[in-house]
């Protein structure tokens, strides 16, 4: 029955409640459910505060700081409510007699556009080049919006971003996701007039079905506050994977530079944003590959461990169906799956090469086996 009150309801003269009611809130406060939700806040709690504390001392150690080349990045809005970091620098001078290369440096799945560092500062010095942080990635807004990083935002923000900055000859530039999204787009515009999407480098791709990171991206599926927990873990595992045995040695300042910026970055990357890009993302397939008219140029390191080597060749012969593409292909010593960050300098050569094939005419004269 109900509790009644000796008088009027106050704060200095409550009656107090009978021991059966007592009971029944200490078991209610006891239950499994609450013990959960207690323990769950506290580990979130918990690896939110290691993860902060560990955000303050790579910052704190960087020693190995930005090319001062980025301090030309800006905030640009892509869509109305979207802003990413972009850099957009200009060729220096006209070339007298070749229109200059447009690059567009497309990054792969939790990257940035740092990535590209050396490739960025050598063609800036000859060519227009575009290269911006996807939404939720390096210095672009990082909202918590599921939707926000579906695939279909994501290739509209790099669509948008090319119809915005395009040239009458345009590259685009792509590492490891970032291929899948360099395809889509190519293939797209192929049908489109004025596109001008006159060659694509896809450096340490795949495509789906089966020749891509399958099997890693399904951990994205467990709820977010364990990801959060194993953030850490799955930085180290990146590293592990992504490196050469010889740059995470650290045996050469580069190698040290390196190793320091790719771990501090993954730091960087925030689970919210993680799990839901993995969960929407959509590689290229032999559909988006068939539909391709642009010169191809396909990179791979030789110790890649997450789009290995034999990836890169599946890829290059779905290509070499189209009888009528040039394609071309090299498997870099000396690398892992950061190809374009270990070996920068070799990069170049073959990218500016490719270049050369297609302002010279060469394309339709030469082939060159995969």
């Amino acid at each position: 029955r109900k509790e009644e009150f000796a008088g009027p309801l106050d704060l200095t003269n409550r009656a107090v409640p009978r021991r059966d009611g007592g009971m029944h809130a200490l078991s209610t406060v006891l239950s499994l459910a609450n013990w959960r939700k207690l323990l769950l806040g506290f580990i979130h709690f918990v690896s939110s505060l290691r993860g902060n504390i560990r955000l303050r001392r790579m910052s704190h150690s960087a020693s190995f700081p930005d090319h001062e080349i980025f301090s030309k990045t800006s905030l640009f809005e892509v869509r109305p409510g979207r802003k990413i970091n972009l850099l957009h620098i200009e060729a220096p001078q006209p070339a007298a007699t070749n229109e200059p290369w447009t690059i567009f440096f497309i990054h792969g799945s939790m990257g940035n556009m740092q990535q590209f560092e050396g490739q960025i500062v050598e063609y800036s010095k000859t060519c227009r080049v575009i290269a911006f942080d996807a939404f939720g990635c390096g210095q672009s807004l990082k909202p918590r919006d599921y939707h926000a990083y579906s695939h279909d935002n994501f290739f509209t923000d790099l669509e948008s971003v090319f119809e915005k900055f395009k040239g009458k000859k345009n590259l685009l530039v792509s590492h490891s996701f970032g291929t899948s999204m360099a395809i889509q787009l190519a293939g797209k515009k192929a049908g489109e007039p004025n596109s001008n999407i006159t060659g694509i480098v896809l450096i340490g791709g795949g495509f789906a079905p089966s020749h891509y990171p399958s099997k890693s991206l399904k951990l994205f599926k467990i709820p977010l506050i364990f990801l959060e927990v194993m953030h850490p873990l799955l930085s180290k595992g990146f590293v592990a994977r992504a490196l050469h045995a010889e740059t995470i040695e650290q045996k050469t300042k580069d190698h040290k530079r390196l190793v320091q910026r790719v771990i501090a970055s993954q730091g960087k990357n925030p689970m919210h944003v993680c799990q839901a890009f993995y969960q929407q993302a959509r590689w290229a397939n032999v559909e988006d590959i068939a539909m391709v008219r642009s010169a191809v140029l396909v990179l791979v390191g030789e110790g890649d461990k997450l789009t290995p080597p034999a990836y890169s060749k599946a890829l290059c012969e779905e290509f070499k169906k189209n009888s009528s593409l040039f394609v071309q292909s090299a498997v870099i010593p000396h690398t892992s799956h950061q190809v374009m960050q270990e070996q920068p300098a070799e990069v170049c050569g073959l990218i500016s090469e490719f270049m050369r094939r297609i302002d010279e005419d060469l394309v339709d004269k030469e082939t060159v086996k995969c």
